[in-house]
């Protein structure tokens, strides 16, 4: 019998490989320095940076090229502290497991895959709206259904 124990080992509160943990902290360094650090930026990145199925007909002013990158551009913005923080927790409880399972590569390229798809989807179903979009929810979604995949 030894007299030198080791403690136990303790788990991390937040158990998310680093990759989950990397594009958490790029969604809220983003919506941070858009709402808090300047502010004065929030309305250029919505106006530039959030898709708007209008942009996609012939009519836009800005071209197809800039309308095309609103496709990812439009999950790296968020609309309040309530929607980032959403979004950042289904992020932690989908995006874990299919990190895990995939490796950081395979979860960016499905996480963007599926923020593209999401933003066609709106495109497809508004094609002549004004209206903004912006948000993870694509990804998110995306990646939560490749989590029930693997879980089930």
């Amino acid at each position: 019998m030894s007299f030198f124990v080791e403690p136990p080992r303790r788990e991390r509160a937040i158990n998310a490989p680093p990759v989950v943990l990397a594009l958490l902290g790029v969604l809220v360094a983003i919506h941070l320095v858009l709402t808090v650090i300047v502010p004065d930026w929030q309305e250029w990145a919505i106006i530039y940076g959030a898709r708007v199925p209008i942009r996609f007909t012939d009519t836009n002013p800005l071209g197809f090229g800039l309308a095309s990158l609103t496709l990812v551009s439009h999950a790296m913005l968020h609309g309040s502290a309530m929607h980032i923080t959403v979004n950042g927790l289904w992020l932690l409880i989908g995006g874990a497991r299919v990190a895990r399972v995939s490796g950081p590569g395979r979860f960016l390229a499905l996480f963007f895959a599926c923020a593209v798809a999401g933003g066609l989807a709106h495109l497809v179903t508004n094609w002549a709206s004004f209206i903004p979009m912006l948000g993870a929810s694509g990804g998110i979604a995306g990646l939560m259904a490749a989590a029930m995949r693997i879980h089930y």
